[in-house]
């Protein structure tokens, strides 16, 4: 990821030279694109904690909906054993 944010980090900084802004300017602009940074990765946490939460609470009710189910039927609830990964775990990013 250092290396993405380096590389776009090095263009910018080169585009600046070549239209020439220095000083306190490139220094404001450096900043804007932390911001952009930062409101980006905070978004995707944000949308992250919404996904896990909407997971969570749905294992919840399907899982009351399944004991109600189990009820009903007379059957025993099925237990699970060992605990369960709620999604398949993602293959390495690669940058």
């Amino acid at each position: 990821m250092h290396q993405c944010v380096d590389t776009a980090m090095l263009r910018l900084i080169t585009i600046w030279d070549e239209i020439g802004i220095v000083g306190d300017s490139r220094v404001s602009r450096k900043g804007v694109v932390l911001l952009h940074l930062r409101d980006l990765l905070d978004e995707m946490a944000d949308e992250e904690e919404l996904l896990r939460l909407r997971l969570v609470g749905n294992v919840e009710k399907f899982t009351a909906d399944l004991s109600q189910l189990c009820k009903e039927l007379g059957i025993p609830l099925y237990k699970v054993i060992q605990p369960v990964l709620m999604i398949v775990p993602p293959a390495p990013m690669v940058m």
